[in-house]
């Protein structure tokens, strides 16, 4: 990633923190029945280092039947369904993270992930390189960015094999819980200010955002989007002590750092003219990052009806 797009390392020290703790852990559920008519497979999209990056994707497949192209195990390289399908929109998700689980695979996740798929979206739940303990030090090198990159490198594999996957390479989405929420977010903002690496292609954009106790961080300036952004959900507790619904911001080295919420990010949008849709609970707090994805379902399907299908 070119070095103008990661994030300084001095001036996240302090103001960075919490977000360690979203980062910091990444441990995985054990898996759950899914519903009769929903596949899931797993392939390998990216080894960076010594970390191997996997993705779940769940697709809808009427009627429901096991295909020979998606044994047990995960894969290195999409197979084409016996049976051709039209493209689908899809969907990237990215965890959040906690002392007791997070990962793809986590289940809290599930009912949110099964149900963009039944929708007729594919869902790719994926991984991305974390922090290595949860120990308060300082961050290494941007893990923000890194994680960024990480989406990044997810969407273009998705790109590059959309016809073996029946993927729309117009109408992929991302969305996020926590920390996986200011990743999505993060990563538009940079879309949409020309900070993207260069192996993005420069016309590409997400279709979407759907982001759960999210944020976008920021130096020394309001959040300004060079061009226009996608449609973005934001949905965030009004109580939120670890992820700010509004800002927080510190000074480091003479220069100020701001981590905004929800409520900026959208009052940044309505500046813009961009399409947005907030949606804020004023008695809860971070938990709104699981809770959201498993009681504001229908919210969730309005937001893909009349921001992401133009459904009327």
């Amino acid at each position: 990633m070119a070095s103008t797009t990661l994030l300084n390392r001095a001036s996240l020290q302090r103001i960075i923190p919490i977000l360690l703790l979203l980062f910091a852990f990444a441990g995985t559920s054990a898996a759950e029945e899914l519903p009769c008519n929903i596949q899931r497979r797993t392939l390998l999209y990216a080894v960076k280092g010594q970390d191997s990056l996997y993705m779940d994707i769940y697709s809808n497949i009427v009627p429901p039947k096991r295909d020979a192209a998606s044994a047990d195990g995960p894969q290195t390289a999409p197979r084409a369904s016996r049976v051709a399908m039209a493209p689908r929109p899809a969907l990237i998700f990215l965890s959040g993270g906690d002392s007791t689980a997070g990962g793809r695979d986590d289940k809290r996740y599930r009912e949110y992930l099964c149900h963009i798929a039944e929708r007729g979206i594919t869902v790719f739940s994926i991984d991305y390189r974390l922090e290595e303990s949860a120990k308060l030090a300082p961050l290494t090198q941007s893990a923000l960015d890194r994680a960024v990159e990480d989406l990044f490198t997810a969407t273009l594999y998705i790109l590059k094999h959309s016809f073996a996957l029946s993927v729309n390479p117009l109408q992929i989405m991302a969305s996020g819980s926590s920390a996986g929420a200011i990743i999505a977010l993060q990563a538009e903002y940079y879309l949409a200010n020309r900070k993207a690496p260069e192996q993005m292609p420069e016309s590409f954009n997400y279709c979407g955002v759907i982001a759960f106790a999210g944020a976008i961080m920021s130096f020394g300036e309001d959040l300004q989007w060079e061009s226009m952004p996608a449609p973005i959900a934001l949905f965030h507790g009004k109580a939120d002590n670890i992820v700010p619904f509004k800002r927080t911001q510190s000074a480091s080295g003479g220069r100020k750092v701001s981590l905004n919420g929800s409520f900026t990010i959208a009052k940044s949008l309505k500046r813009r003219g961009a399409p947005y849709m907030l949606k804020s609970y004023k008695s809860k707090d971070h938990s709104v990052a699981v809770w959201a994805m498993q009681h504001q379902l229908e919210q969730v399907d309005y937001f893909l009806q009349k921001y992401i299908f133009r459904d009327k």
